[in-house]
């Protein structure tokens, strides 16, 4: 049976070299975690964004979305009236402005 021994100094040599190996990859680990720890919490700003916005849309359409078609109709209808009236008094009391 062959056996192969090593030396001493090759073995301390290697070990090193492993200690080299292992020190680079911790820190190559610790700057991917402090990557993703940044990632992290610019995703969690984004996504309190996007809730934020969900829930404002959510509140500025569900009064129109809660009405039926001809609700929404009338509605308009209502809103088209008050304006032309409103048009109608600005007019009347300042005629400088209709050419």
């Amino acid at each position: 049976m062959p056996t192969d021994r090593i030396s001493f100094k090759g073995f301390c040599k290697t070990l090193n070299r492993l200690e080299q190996r292992v020190e680079d990859i911790s820190g190559g680990i610790g700057e991917l975690d402090e990557a993703a720890r940044f990632l992290t919490e610019r995703l969690d700003v984004h996504r309190q964004a996007q809730a934020k916005q969900k829930q404002q849309a959510t509140v500025q359409t569900s009064p129109v979305n809660s009405l039926s078609t001809a609700d929404v109709s009338l509605l308009f209808g209502y809103v088209s009236d008050t304006l032309h009236i409103c048009h109608t008094l600005v007019l009347q009391r300042v005629p400088d402005i209709c050419p």
